[in-house]
């Protein structure tokens, strides 16, 4: 158990040395460490499969000159292409050299159990709530031969907290303990050992991991600044001004706000809220032209930060609303015009019907002028992903988008001032993708588009892959298909690009070129999806 840790979680051996589907390129290597159905009965790895795994093994220990195994001499970089994994100058490599020198040394006996805690980390976290704290997963899957998992803390060391302050959060502790997956919950930050103890009922094994937890500085952002356009009502006339601490990094947990030494203290209003991440200021009409100065400080649980915004009150006059229409889901069938064009391995950017916005609903005295963007989008809509409005400056223009996910369009409204934009108004657009993309459905088209038909992707077939068995060799229909799937770039998976440009040797097939794209549209829109496995 212990040689087999080495192989597979202690070392890169497994890199190279893994199952390879047939054909197998030239490079593969005469013996693999993963664990796989090593005697093809259909199944997982068995207690059958390992014993020839030890087998396999036992043709590379040589019992009367231990130094000339091969399974010591190969990763000690002798006539190996994989180089020298086990160093026997630094530390990790004389260890894992040791070990299966020693149990060449022992007999080389079969069986045991070794635990893996998981590699030493060093874990920057977000801490939250009230006394902050933050979660660690722990795993101990990795562990050989286990049958029985407990995780217990070491020791804790904590780190000096650069701002002075002390923690008050609880001990550290471990939920699910008795689980291979379970969760660290740290209150501080410092450096964690935890333990695992594993069992197979006659064997005990355990392993440390070492967890360095650290937090970003806080860094903090106040806004608005410079002009601030007030909207007054009510009697007295008075308008509020939202101070905002949302530019602020480092996960901040605590807030205050007070008027800068420097600034003329309650000459632009008062302060409510002062405590929270965004505090209100309630400004009487009296304060138009005043400017006054304002201190925001954050802190997160070990570090302080603060910063000064300057407003200068001015009039927008009164009753302006703008309104960038409802928030909520639109669904959408994403396309990819290139396609009908017939260009060879044309993959071009997959674009959404566009999506229309329109400020018709926003009010206010004066002539109102109207000013669109994106202020938020999902994670992968970058570069050519990157959503656009077609007409920033209409009271009604449209979105379009090329990625799934939420996006917030904003509307600035201006009624001419010279204090500038007088409102605004943020719509939430989430973008679906139109149903009737599973991969139930991809595997009903390969059918119907003929794809598995003589020649082509049939039962047994491994070049070109079968697209009806549902296991061939190591990998299922759905590792086979994600395979030839590209998340990134969606229109350059090779299971579009393929049957539309008729590269990979074949020719074009039907439904994903020219006149007839559906089966092309169907992938496309099941890779946008996610490709999932339903």
């Amino acid at each position: 158990a212990h040689v087999k840790n080495v192989l597979q979680n202690g070392s890169t051996c497994t890199t190279c040395h893994l199952q390879r589907p047939s054909p197998q390129p030239a490079a593969t290597p005469p013996i693999w460490f993963t664990d796989f159905d090593r005697n093809f009965s259909g199944g997982a790895a068995d207690a059958t499969d390992d014993a020839w795994f030890y087998s396999e093994l036992m043709g590379r220990v040589n019992f009367t000159e231990i130094g000339d195994s091969p399974l010591l001499r190969k990763p000690t970089g002798n006539h190996h292409n994989g180089s020298t994994l086990f160093d026997l100058t630094l530390p990790a490599g004389l260890s894992n050299y040791s070990i299966i020198y020693n149990w060449i040394l022992n007999g080389a006996p079969p069986g045991g159990v070794a635990a893996s805690a998981g590699a030493d980390s060093t874990n920057n976290v977000a801490f939250t709530g009230s006394p902050a704290s933050a979660t660690i997963s722990l795993n101990g899957n990795s562990s050989i031969g286990a049958t029985s998992f407990a995780w217990t803390m070491v020791s804790f060391t904590p780190t000096a907290h650069p701002n002075g302050t002390s923690p008050t959060g609880s001990a550290p502790s471990i939920s699910s303990p008795n689980s291979a997956s379970a969760t660290l919950n740290v209150f501080d930050i410092g450096t964690y050992v935890v333990r695992l103890t594993v069992s197979n009922g006659a064997d005990m094994d355990f392993a440390d991991r070492t967890i360095t937890v650290t937090e970003t500085a806080v860094n903090a952002a106040a806004s608005p600044s410079g002009t601030v356009a007030v909207s007054f009502s009510g009697a007295p006339l008075s308008g509020t001004i939202s101070l905002d601490s949302s530019g602020s990094t480092g996960n901040p947990l605590a807030f205050a706000w007070s008027y800068s030494p420097s600034g003329l203290s309650g000459a632009c209003g008062t302060i409510s809220n002062a405590t929270l991440a965004m505090a209100t200021l309630t400004v009487p009409s009296s304060a138009v032209g005043n400017s006054c100065t304002f201190l925001l400080t954050t802190s997160n649980l070990s570090t302080t930060d603060q910063a000064t915004t300057v407003i200068t009150i001015a009039s927008a006059g009164s009753g302006i609303v703008a309104n960038a229409g409802a928030s909520g889901s639109v669904t959408r069938t994403f396309t990819n015009p290139s396609v009908t064009l017939g260009v060879p391995d044309s993959t071009g950017i997959p674009v959404a019907p566009t999506i229309a916005l329109s400020g018709s609903a926003s009010t206010g005295p004066g002539t109102l002028t109207y000013s669109w963007s994106v202020i938020a989008a999902p994670g992968n809509a970058t570069g050519s992903y990157a959503p656009s409005i077609a007409s920033p400056s209409s009271v009604n223009t449209t979105l379009t988008v090329h990625r799934r996910g939420l996006y917030t369009v904003r509307l600035f409204v201006d009624n001419g001032l010279p204090s500038g934009p007088s409102n605004k108004a943020d719509r939430d657009i989430t973008v679906n993708v139109t149903s009737g993309n599973t991969f139930t459905d991809m595997k009903s088209t390969f059918v119907s588009r003929g794809c598995t038909g003589a020649g082509c992707h049939v039962s047994g077939s491994t070049v070109p892959p079968s697209w009806v068995d549902e296991t061939v060799g190591v990998l299922t229909l759905y590792q086979r298909v994600t395979a030839r799937v590209n998340g990134t770039d969606p229109a350059n998976s090779s299971i579009v690009v393929c049957p539309s440009g008729g590269a990979c040797g074949m020719g074009k097939q039907p439904g994903f070129h020219d006149a007839d794209v559906s089966s092309y549209t169907q992938f496309l829109n099941w890779i946008i999806d996610g490709a999932q496995n339903n």
